[in-house]
């Protein structure tokens, strides 16, 4: 982690990819550093669901470790060659060949897929 004095205007104009994988290099292991001392129990959910820091950094929208009360599914997966992470819920998770299928000439795999529920 390294300290950043980056212009907001440069921020707000990167791409969405771009604008989260600066995210996770410079603010968000302070926060999971906070959530770590702060919230109570956080760490032993992460250990319930096999969540480390490089997951729960890797989610493009952070807010979703700790949003409803429906089983989660974090996934880290390759789509046409680029390295994906997402969170998703459960029940709306397909099937790697359901995927193939429905797009062909997709090239697919998953990486690592970890059931959760939220941290609230």
């Amino acid at each position: 982690m390294k300290e950043s004095n980056t212009d907001i205007r440069k921020l707000w104009s990167l791409s969405p990819e771009d604008f989260n994988a600066w995210r996770m290099e410079n603010d968000l292991p302070r926060l999971f550093a906070f959530f770590q001392k702060k919230l109570p129990l956080f760490n032993d959910w992460l250990e319930e669901f096999g969540i480390d820091e490089e997951q729960f950094l890797s989610a493009p929208n952070t807010g979703m470790w700790f949003a409803g009360s429906e089983k989660l599914r974090f996934e880290e997966f390759i789509e046409n060659k680029n390295r994906r992470f997402g969170i998703f819920a459960e029940k709306n998770i397909r099937k790697e060949s359901d995927i193939l299928k429905r797009f062909p000439g997709i090239e697919f795999e998953t990486v690592k897929s970890i059931s959760f529920l939220p941290y609230l």
